[in-house]
């Protein structure tokens, strides 16, 4: 509910449907040919809230995968893989700097005709482990249980510490300022589910990494390997067990894993996830006890404080789910 009572809906980011391009501005040798780099963004997600037919109480919240950037155009295949490679290890230093992320702090909106609105977005984006104050402006089509935000905005690599690099010999660099446009929809959903996305996509603003992220990135790749080295298969889900002692957020997990999957064979794979209670080992009973909770490291049954967890830890790929593909004949 909004401040005045009336319902805040949320929607997820559809983004099958969805098209996010950044293009970036050649100097050197190649600029004079027109090879301005096209790069598309293969892989986010994200959620929008806002009260239907006033757009009140309006937010954003958005997620990119660092090192789903692939570029298009006229370039080469040589110089598109050095071009995506410099991206991912000079640039955007993905090891290091798996997300990109953007928060809305205000959204303020005119309506221009039925359904239809200019809207300016101020927020917060952090990009390459750097987090500043940034503004979109965008057109916003409103239609039933959908939303449709269109537009472009400018960004600075140097105002996020990152440095310029040139690729193709030296015959290619970019400039600072790159041109991000956007045409992104966005789809009415579960309440329930929104909050939860939304409480994960704020810890990109509290955390210099998203552990969950690169958890989900690890267990894409290790299932894309094993369908590669089989052959003829894809995967339609991988089966985790997950211990309350790991670290991870089960829902950050499960997000995470949705948009990490974009722009991969696994898109469209499930993450199926056995959560597990913590066991300890007690010495006065001498036998193994679940625990009621985490807060309290006891012995359920003679309170004796536990000093061996037997389970618990545990975050394990057990399984994948694999389907075999028609072959062509």
């Amino acid at each position: 509910m909004s401040e005045n009572g009336t319902t805040v809906v949320g929607y997820r980011i559809d983004a099958a449907r969805s098209r996010f391009v950044v293009q970036a501005f050649a100097d050197g040798l190649l600029s004079m040919f027109g090879h301005d780099p096209i790069i598309a963004v293969t892989g986010f997600g994200g959620d929008a809230r806002c009260v239907p037919g006033t757009l009140a109480d309006a937010s954003l919240l958005l997620l990119v995968r660092a090192d789903s950037l692939a570029v298009t155009g006229k370039a080469s295949e040589k110089d598109r893989l050095e071009m995506e490679r410099a991206i991912r290890e000079e640039l955007l230093e993905t090891s290091r700097h798996p997300e990109i992320a953007f928060m809305s702090a205000n959204v303020s909106a005119t309506q221009t005709a039925e359904g239809d609105y200019r809207i300016r977005i101020d927020g917060i984006l952090s990009l390459h482990g750097v987090t500043r104050n940034h503004t979109i402006h965008a057109g916003l089509t409103a239609n039933g249980n959908s939303l449709r935000a269109q537009g472009e905005f400018p960004l600075r690599q140097s105002d996020y510490d990152i440095k310029p690099t040139s690729v193709a010999g030296g015959t290619l660099r970019v400039r600072d300022e790159l041109k991000i446009t956007f045409d992104i929809h966005a789809i009415a959903e579960c309440g329930m589910r929104i909050e939860k996305q939304r409480a994960f996509l704020k810890s990109a603003f509290r955390n210099d990494s998203m552990h969950e992220l690169s958890i989900a990135l690890s267990m894409i790749e290790m299932a894309a390997e094993e369908a590669a080295r089989r052959g003829g298969v894809r995967v339609n889900a991988v089966h985790l067990k997950l211990g309350p002692l790991s670290g991870v957020v089960k829902e950050a997990l499960l997000f995470s894993y949705e948009v990490a999957c974009e722009g991969t064979p696994l898109k469209g794979s499930r993450l199926v996830v056995e959560e597990v209670p913590v066991l300890i080992y007690c010495a006065a009973c001498r036998a193994e006890a679940a625990l009621p909770s985490i807060q309290r490291f006891c012995c359920p049954a003679c309170g004796t404080p536990a000093t061996e967890v037997v389970q618990g830890r545990e975050l394990q790929v057990m399984a994948l789910e694999l389907e075999e593909l028609e072959r062509q004949a």
